[in-house]
Protein backbone atom coordinates (compact mmCIF):
# COMPACT_ATOMS: atom_id res chain seq x y z
CA UNK A 1 0.00 0.00 0.00
CA UNK A 2 1.48 3.80 -0.95
CA UNK A 3 2.60 5.58 2.28
CA UNK A 4 0.21 8.67 1.92
CA UNK A 5 2.35 11.68 2.77
CA UNK A 6 0.81 14.46 4.33
CA UNK A 7 1.78 18.37 4.64
CA UNK A 8 1.95 19.57 8.33
CA UNK A 9 3.20 22.80 8.17
CA UNK A 10 4.14 25.62 5.19
CA UNK A 11 4.96 28.30 4.15
CA UNK A 12 5.40 31.20 1.11
CA UNK A 13 6.42 33.73 -0.02
CA UNK A 14 6.34 36.32 -2.97
CA UNK A 15 5.85 40.17 -3.72
CA UNK A 16 2.26 39.81 -3.00
CA UNK A 17 3.05 38.48 0.99
CA UNK A 18 4.90 36.61 3.34
CA UNK A 19 2.47 33.83 4.17
CA UNK A 20 0.28 31.83 1.69
CA UNK A 21 -3.29 32.89 3.20
CA UNK A 22 -1.89 36.26 2.65
CA UNK A 23 -0.78 35.82 -1.00
CA UNK A 24 -4.12 33.97 -1.93
CA UNK A 25 -6.44 36.83 -0.26
CA UNK A 26 -4.19 39.28 -2.80
CA UNK A 27 -5.01 36.82 -5.67
CA UNK A 28 -8.41 36.80 -4.96
CA UNK A 29 -8.61 40.66 -5.05
CA UNK A 30 -7.35 40.53 -8.53
CA UNK A 31 -3.65 42.01 -7.71
CA UNK A 32 -0.41 41.65 -9.41
CA UNK A 33 3.19 41.28 -7.80
CA UNK A 34 4.46 42.29 -11.61
CA UNK A 35 6.05 45.36 -11.97
CA UNK A 36 9.26 47.26 -13.12
CA UNK A 37 12.68 45.97 -12.10
CA UNK A 38 14.31 47.62 -9.83
CA UNK A 39 17.59 46.18 -8.98
CA UNK A 40 19.06 45.37 -12.18
CA UNK A 41 21.80 47.98 -12.89
CA UNK A 42 24.10 47.17 -14.31
CA UNK A 43 24.14 46.37 -18.42
CA UNK A 44 21.52 46.08 -20.87
CA UNK A 45 18.15 44.38 -20.22
CA UNK A 46 15.66 42.84 -22.47
CA UNK A 47 13.71 41.56 -19.80
CA UNK A 48 11.81 44.85 -18.33
CA UNK A 49 9.06 43.18 -15.91
CA UNK A 50 9.52 40.70 -12.94
CA UNK A 51 8.05 39.70 -10.05
CA UNK A 52 10.73 41.79 -7.87
CA UNK A 53 11.03 41.20 -4.11
CA UNK A 54 12.74 44.34 -2.09
CA UNK A 55 16.19 43.46 -1.28
CA UNK A 56 15.91 44.56 2.38
CA UNK A 57 12.70 43.03 3.25
CA UNK A 58 14.31 39.77 3.95
CA UNK A 59 16.48 41.26 6.30
CA UNK A 60 13.65 42.74 8.76
CA UNK A 61 11.87 39.03 8.17
CA UNK A 62 15.00 37.56 9.78
CA UNK A 63 15.37 39.95 12.09
CA UNK A 64 11.71 39.72 13.71
CA UNK A 65 12.12 35.69 13.23
CA UNK A 66 15.00 35.91 15.31
CA UNK A 67 13.15 37.60 18.53
CA UNK A 68 11.19 34.45 18.33
CA UNK A 69 13.27 31.52 18.06
CA UNK A 70 14.67 29.39 20.74
CA UNK A 71 18.26 30.14 21.84
CA UNK A 72 20.14 27.06 20.04
CA UNK A 73 18.59 27.75 17.37
CA UNK A 74 19.27 31.50 17.29
CA UNK A 75 23.20 30.97 17.94
CA UNK A 76 23.06 29.01 14.94
CA UNK A 77 21.04 31.10 12.56
CA UNK A 78 23.40 34.55 13.30
CA UNK A 79 26.08 33.60 12.03
CA UNK A 80 24.92 32.09 8.63
CA UNK A 81 23.05 35.84 8.01
CA UNK A 82 26.35 36.95 7.97
CA UNK A 83 28.18 34.40 5.86
CA UNK A 84 25.85 33.27 3.27
CA UNK A 85 24.36 35.24 0.08
CA UNK A 86 20.84 36.89 -0.03
CA UNK A 87 19.14 34.10 -1.86
CA UNK A 88 20.00 31.28 1.12
CA UNK A 89 18.90 33.70 3.47
CA UNK A 90 15.22 33.66 1.92
CA UNK A 91 15.67 29.80 1.88
CA UNK A 92 16.33 29.92 6.05
CA UNK A 93 13.64 32.34 6.25
CA UNK A 94 10.71 29.93 4.50
CA UNK A 95 12.07 26.74 6.23
CA UNK A 96 11.53 28.61 9.97
CA UNK A 97 8.35 29.81 8.74
CA UNK A 98 7.06 26.55 8.12
CA UNK A 99 8.70 25.10 11.58
CA UNK A 100 6.67 27.89 13.36
CA UNK A 101 3.58 26.52 11.37
CA UNK A 102 3.96 22.90 12.13
CA UNK A 103 4.52 23.86 15.57
CA UNK A 104 1.55 26.35 15.78
CA UNK A 105 -1.07 23.73 14.94
CA UNK A 106 0.21 20.29 17.04
CA UNK A 107 -0.63 19.61 19.96
CA UNK A 108 2.38 19.71 21.46
CA UNK A 109 5.90 20.90 20.12
CA UNK A 110 8.08 18.20 20.07
CA UNK A 111 10.45 17.79 16.86
CA UNK A 112 11.09 14.19 15.51
CA UNK A 113 14.95 12.76 16.25
CA UNK A 114 16.98 14.83 14.23
CA UNK A 115 18.64 12.45 12.59
CA UNK A 116 15.20 11.41 11.12
CA UNK A 117 14.56 15.40 9.88
CA UNK A 118 15.55 15.64 6.31
CA UNK A 119 16.04 18.44 3.89
CA UNK A 120 15.14 18.36 0.48
CA UNK A 121 15.54 21.90 -2.01
CA UNK A 122 14.46 21.90 -5.24
CA UNK A 123 15.67 23.32 -8.22
CA UNK A 124 19.46 24.73 -9.55
CA UNK A 125 21.07 27.89 -10.18
CA UNK A 126 19.17 29.07 -7.56
CA UNK A 127 22.57 31.86 -6.97
CA UNK A 128 23.03 33.16 -10.57
CA UNK A 129 22.64 37.00 -9.72
CA UNK A 130 25.15 36.12 -6.56
CA UNK A 131 27.54 34.52 -8.85
CA UNK A 132 27.20 37.19 -11.91
CA UNK A 133 27.57 40.15 -9.35
CA UNK A 134 30.86 37.95 -7.82
CA UNK A 135 32.36 37.63 -11.25
CA UNK A 136 31.73 41.56 -11.85
CA UNK A 137 33.57 41.79 -8.45
CA UNK A 138 36.88 39.82 -9.42
CA UNK A 139 37.38 41.39 -13.04
CA UNK A 140 37.15 45.16 -10.84
CA UNK A 141 38.64 43.78 -7.41
CA UNK A 142 39.88 40.29 -7.23
CA UNK A 143 40.75 40.92 -4.10
CA UNK A 144 36.57 41.59 -2.70
CA UNK A 145 35.64 38.80 -3.84
CA UNK A 146 33.66 36.96 -1.48
CA UNK A 147 35.72 34.65 1.15
CA UNK A 148 33.20 32.05 0.56
CA UNK A 149 32.56 32.09 -2.54
CA UNK A 150 33.56 28.69 -4.07
CA UNK A 151 30.98 27.52 -1.28
CA UNK A 152 28.12 29.67 -1.52
CA UNK A 153 27.99 29.52 -4.97
CA UNK A 154 26.49 25.71 -4.62
CA UNK A 155 23.36 24.99 -5.15
CA UNK A 156 23.70 22.21 -2.32
CA UNK A 157 24.19 25.59 0.35
CA UNK A 158 20.52 26.02 0.10
CA UNK A 159 20.07 22.67 1.64
CA UNK A 160 22.92 22.25 3.88
CA UNK A 161 22.47 25.93 5.50
CA UNK A 162 18.40 24.87 6.43
CA UNK A 163 20.11 21.59 7.83
CA UNK A 164 22.32 23.14 10.14
CA UNK A 165 19.50 25.65 10.98
CA UNK A 166 17.10 22.85 12.08
CA UNK A 167 19.90 20.25 13.47
CA UNK A 168 18.46 17.95 11.26
CA UNK A 169 21.10 15.13 10.81
CA UNK A 170 18.85 12.93 8.29
CA UNK A 171 19.66 12.98 4.24
CA UNK A 172 19.94 16.60 2.62
CA UNK A 173 20.14 16.98 -1.11
CA UNK A 174 18.42 18.84 -3.59
CA UNK A 175 16.89 17.92 -6.55
CA UNK A 176 17.07 19.60 -10.12
CA UNK A 177 14.36 19.27 -13.14
CA UNK A 178 14.00 22.50 -14.14
CA UNK A 179 10.56 24.48 -13.72
CA UNK A 180 8.71 20.70 -12.82
CA UNK A 181 11.40 20.36 -10.00
CA UNK A 182 8.91 21.12 -7.12
CA UNK A 183 7.32 18.24 -7.45
CA UNK A 184 9.96 15.95 -8.26
CA UNK A 185 11.14 17.09 -4.90
CA UNK A 186 7.91 16.20 -3.24
CA UNK A 187 8.01 12.82 -4.76
CA UNK A 188 12.04 12.07 -3.77
CA UNK A 189 10.24 13.51 -0.35
CA UNK A 190 7.54 10.80 -0.28
CA UNK A 191 10.24 7.95 -0.95
CA UNK A 192 11.79 8.99 1.89
CA UNK A 193 8.86 9.01 4.16
CA UNK A 194 7.82 5.17 2.43
CA UNK A 195 11.38 3.87 3.16
CA UNK A 196 11.08 4.12 6.60
CA UNK A 197 14.36 5.83 7.01
CA UNK A 198 12.77 9.55 7.81
CA UNK A 199 9.59 10.84 9.60
CA UNK A 200 9.97 14.44 8.59
CA UNK A 201 10.82 15.96 5.32
CA UNK A 202 11.44 20.19 4.76
CA UNK A 203 10.69 19.96 0.97
CA UNK A 204 11.98 23.84 0.27
CA UNK A 205 11.80 25.70 -2.77
CA UNK A 206 14.09 29.15 -2.93
CA UNK A 207 13.95 32.40 -4.91
CA UNK A 208 15.80 32.18 -7.93
CA UNK A 209 17.87 35.30 -8.74
CA UNK A 210 18.61 35.15 -11.60
CA UNK A 211 21.83 36.84 -13.83
CA UNK A 212 21.22 39.30 -16.77
CA UNK A 213 22.77 36.68 -18.69
CA UNK A 214 19.85 34.22 -17.91
CA UNK A 215 17.17 37.12 -18.46
CA UNK A 216 18.43 37.95 -21.55
CA UNK A 217 19.04 34.56 -23.14
CA UNK A 218 15.50 33.67 -22.34
CA UNK A 219 14.11 36.50 -24.21
CA UNK A 220 16.21 35.80 -27.10
CA UNK A 221 14.90 32.15 -26.72
CA UNK A 222 11.10 33.63 -26.60
CA UNK A 223 10.41 32.23 -23.78
CA UNK A 224 10.73 35.52 -21.59
CA UNK A 225 8.35 38.20 -22.61
CA UNK A 226 10.19 41.34 -24.42
CA UNK A 227 8.76 45.01 -23.11
CA UNK A 228 6.32 46.25 -20.87
CA UNK A 229 3.18 46.42 -22.94
CA UNK A 230 3.51 50.34 -23.45
CA UNK A 231 3.80 50.74 -19.59
CA UNK A 232 1.25 48.06 -18.39
CA UNK A 233 3.71 45.36 -16.64
CA UNK A 234 1.20 43.98 -14.34
CA UNK A 235 -0.81 43.00 -18.00
CA UNK A 236 2.52 41.27 -19.23
CA UNK A 237 1.83 38.12 -17.73
CA UNK A 238 -0.85 36.51 -19.71
CA UNK A 239 -1.71 32.82 -19.35
CA UNK A 240 -4.05 31.30 -21.84
CA UNK A 241 -4.79 34.70 -23.42
CA UNK A 242 -4.02 35.17 -27.08
CA UNK A 243 -2.13 38.04 -26.43
CA UNK A 244 0.36 36.74 -24.19
CA UNK A 245 3.89 36.66 -25.59
CA UNK A 246 6.72 34.71 -23.26
CA UNK A 247 6.15 34.21 -19.30
CA UNK A 248 7.41 36.84 -16.34
CA UNK A 249 10.43 35.47 -14.19
CA UNK A 250 9.51 36.02 -10.60
CA UNK A 251 10.73 35.85 -7.11
CA UNK A 252 8.97 33.42 -5.03
CA UNK A 253 9.22 30.62 -2.49
CA UNK A 254 7.76 28.39 -0.65
CA UNK A 255 8.54 25.34 2.27
CA UNK A 256 6.55 22.24 2.68
CA UNK A 257 6.67 19.90 5.76
CA UNK A 258 5.88 16.25 4.73
CA UNK A 259 5.01 13.39 7.21
CA UNK A 260 3.37 10.10 7.12
CA UNK A 261 -0.46 10.70 7.61
CA UNK A 262 -1.14 9.07 11.07
CA UNK A 263 -4.61 8.95 13.31
CA UNK A 264 -4.97 12.50 14.74
CA UNK A 265 -2.42 14.24 12.98
CA UNK A 266 -3.08 18.38 12.33
CA UNK A 267 -2.51 18.17 8.63
CA UNK A 268 -3.06 20.72 5.82
CA UNK A 269 -3.61 18.41 2.75
CA UNK A 270 -2.39 14.78 2.12
CA UNK A 271 -0.43 14.59 -1.17
CA UNK A 272 -2.96 11.56 -3.14
CA UNK A 273 -0.55 11.10 -6.09
CA UNK A 274 1.82 11.88 -7.51
CA UNK A 275 3.31 11.98 -11.45
CA UNK A 276 6.59 11.75 -12.85
CA UNK A 277 7.93 11.38 -16.52
CA UNK A 278 10.19 12.42 -19.06
CA UNK A 279 9.79 13.21 -22.70
CA UNK A 280 13.33 11.67 -23.47
CA UNK A 281 14.63 14.94 -25.07
CA UNK A 282 16.46 17.82 -24.11
CA UNK A 283 15.34 20.93 -26.06
CA UNK A 284 12.25 23.36 -24.22
CA UNK A 285 9.87 22.24 -26.34
CA UNK A 286 6.53 20.39 -24.40
CA UNK A 287 4.89 17.24 -25.29
CA UNK A 288 1.10 16.98 -25.40
CA UNK A 289 1.49 13.11 -25.05
CA UNK A 290 3.83 13.27 -22.17
CA UNK A 291 1.69 16.07 -19.96
CA UNK A 292 -1.49 13.65 -20.79
CA UNK A 293 0.48 10.38 -19.44
CA UNK A 294 1.87 12.32 -16.24
CA UNK A 295 -1.60 13.67 -15.10
CA UNK A 296 -3.43 10.40 -15.35
CA UNK A 297 -0.57 8.68 -13.39
CA UNK A 298 -1.34 11.07 -10.72
CA UNK A 299 -4.60 10.24 -11.00
CA UNK A 300 -4.35 6.52 -11.03
CA UNK A 301 -2.27 6.72 -8.17
CA UNK A 302 -4.48 8.31 -6.36
CA UNK A 303 -7.72 6.12 -7.72
CA UNK A 304 -9.26 9.11 -8.96
CA UNK A 305 -10.80 10.83 -12.56
CA UNK A 306 -11.08 14.06 -13.77
CA UNK A 307 -14.67 14.12 -12.15
CA UNK A 308 -13.48 13.84 -8.90
CA UNK A 309 -11.52 17.56 -8.88
CA UNK A 310 -12.16 20.04 -8.06
CA UNK A 311 -9.90 22.35 -10.63
CA UNK A 312 -6.35 22.09 -12.39
CA UNK A 313 -3.48 24.50 -11.11
CA UNK A 314 -1.87 24.71 -14.67
CA UNK A 315 1.44 25.27 -15.14
CA UNK A 316 0.70 27.80 -17.81
CA UNK A 317 3.21 29.81 -17.84
CA UNK A 318 2.19 32.43 -20.51
CA UNK A 319 4.31 30.98 -23.23
CA UNK A 320 2.15 30.68 -26.83
CA UNK A 321 3.26 27.15 -27.42
CA UNK A 322 3.58 25.72 -23.48
CA UNK A 323 -0.17 27.19 -22.55
CA UNK A 324 -1.67 25.49 -25.97
CA UNK A 325 0.16 22.52 -25.40
CA UNK A 326 -1.25 21.68 -21.40
CA UNK A 327 -4.58 23.47 -22.86
CA UNK A 328 -5.15 20.22 -25.11
CA UNK A 329 -3.58 17.74 -22.83
CA UNK A 330 -6.07 18.63 -19.66
CA UNK A 331 -9.29 18.97 -22.69
CA UNK A 332 -8.18 15.73 -23.84
CA UNK A 333 -7.48 14.24 -20.55
CA UNK A 334 -11.15 14.99 -19.62
CA UNK A 335 -12.74 14.11 -22.98
CA UNK A 336 -11.36 10.99 -22.55
CA UNK A 337 -12.91 10.34 -18.92
CA UNK A 338 -16.48 12.22 -20.29
CA UNK A 339 -15.37 14.55 -18.22
CA UNK A 340 -17.00 18.64 -19.74
CA UNK A 341 -15.13 21.76 -19.29
CA UNK A 342 -12.22 21.24 -16.41
CA UNK A 343 -12.02 24.35 -14.07
CA UNK A 344 -8.53 25.92 -14.73
CA UNK A 345 -6.75 28.25 -13.01
CA UNK A 346 -3.39 29.26 -13.06
CA UNK A 347 -1.37 31.27 -10.58
CA UNK A 348 1.36 32.64 -12.99
CA UNK A 349 -0.92 35.54 -14.61
CA UNK A 350 -0.51 37.20 -10.77
CA UNK A 351 2.49 35.86 -9.52
CA UNK A 352 4.81 35.03 -12.36
CA UNK A 353 7.03 32.25 -12.95
CA UNK A 354 9.16 31.50 -10.05
CA UNK A 355 11.36 29.26 -12.25
CA UNK A 356 12.26 26.13 -10.15
CA UNK A 357 10.13 27.01 -6.78
CA UNK A 358 6.92 27.24 -9.38
CA UNK A 359 5.59 23.72 -8.29
CA UNK A 360 6.02 24.44 -4.57
CA UNK A 361 4.83 27.83 -4.30
CA UNK A 362 1.56 27.11 -6.37
CA UNK A 363 1.16 24.03 -4.58
CA UNK A 364 1.27 26.00 -1.10
CA UNK A 365 -1.45 28.18 -2.77
CA UNK A 366 -3.88 25.52 -4.16
CA UNK A 367 -3.61 24.26 -0.36
CA UNK A 368 -4.47 27.52 0.73
CA UNK A 369 -7.60 27.54 -2.37
CA UNK A 370 -8.53 24.31 -0.63
CA UNK A 371 -9.10 25.09 2.34
CA UNK A 372 -10.65 28.34 1.71
CA UNK A 373 -13.32 27.10 -1.11
CA UNK A 374 -12.57 29.17 -3.35
CA UNK A 375 -10.04 29.81 -6.12
CA UNK A 376 -8.73 32.31 -7.98
CA UNK A 377 -9.48 33.44 -11.09
CA UNK A 378 -7.12 34.47 -14.31
CA UNK A 379 -5.52 37.58 -14.22
CA UNK A 380 -5.34 39.11 -18.18
CA UNK A 381 -7.64 36.53 -19.87
CA UNK A 382 -9.42 38.82 -22.21
CA UNK A 383 -9.24 36.66 -25.33
CA UNK A 384 -8.99 32.79 -24.36
CA UNK A 385 -7.10 29.90 -26.42
CA UNK A 386 -10.54 27.51 -27.62
CA UNK A 387 -12.73 29.69 -25.09
CA UNK A 388 -15.23 26.50 -24.99
CA UNK A 389 -13.48 23.64 -23.67
CA UNK A 390 -11.99 24.67 -20.68
CA UNK A 391 -13.66 26.76 -17.65
CA UNK A 392 -11.15 29.58 -17.25
CA UNK A 393 -12.51 31.23 -14.31
CA UNK A 394 -12.87 34.38 -16.58
CA UNK A 395 -15.49 35.90 -14.22
CA UNK A 396 -13.27 36.05 -11.22
CA UNK A 397 -12.88 33.80 -8.34
CA UNK A 398 -15.01 30.71 -8.15
CA UNK A 399 -16.03 28.92 -5.37
CA UNK A 400 -15.87 24.67 -5.44
CA UNK A 401 -16.41 21.78 -3.55
CA UNK A 402 -14.96 18.25 -3.31
CA UNK A 403 -11.25 18.94 -1.74
CA UNK A 404 -9.15 17.80 -4.45
CA UNK A 405 -7.33 19.13 -7.09
CA UNK A 406 -4.79 18.49 -9.71
CA UNK A 407 -1.08 20.66 -9.91
CA UNK A 408 0.78 20.71 -12.68
CA UNK A 409 4.45 21.47 -13.57
CA UNK A 410 6.24 20.87 -16.63
CA UNK A 411 9.78 21.92 -17.35
CA UNK A 412 12.67 22.98 -20.07
CA UNK A 413 14.04 19.48 -21.14
CA UNK A 414 10.86 17.22 -21.01
CA UNK A 415 10.74 17.01 -17.16
CA UNK A 416 6.82 16.50 -16.58
CA UNK A 417 5.21 16.10 -12.98
CA UNK A 418 1.54 16.11 -11.83
CA UNK A 419 0.50 16.13 -8.31
CA UNK A 420 -3.08 15.28 -6.89
CA UNK A 421 -3.44 16.91 -3.60
CA UNK A 422 -6.63 16.65 -0.71
CA UNK A 423 -7.80 18.61 2.18
CA UNK A 424 -10.74 18.03 4.27
CA UNK A 425 -13.45 19.61 3.08
CA UNK A 426 -15.12 22.37 5.81
CA UNK A 427 -17.97 21.15 7.37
Amino acid sequence: MTVKACVTGMSAICPLGDEPDQILQAMLSGRSAISHWQHYDKGPLYSHVGGEMDTAHIGSLLKQALAHLPGDMAKRLRPMLIRLPRPVHYSLWLALRAWHDRRARQQHNMDPDPDRIGVIVAGHNLNNRYIYDEILTYQDSPDFVDGLYSASSLDSIHASAVSELLNARGPSYSVGAACASGIHALRAARQELLSGDLDQVYVLGGITESGLTELDNMVAMQAVAPGDREGDPAGVSRPFDKERTGFVPAHGGACLILEREEKGQASLACLEGIGISSDAQHLPITSQEGQERTMMLALEQAGLTMADIAFVSAHATSTPHGDMTELSAIRQLGADQGVGPVKVNAAKGMIGHTLWSAALIETALVIAQLKAGTIHGNLNLAVPDEPWVLDYCSNGNSEISGGKALKNAFGFGGYNGSLVISVEERA
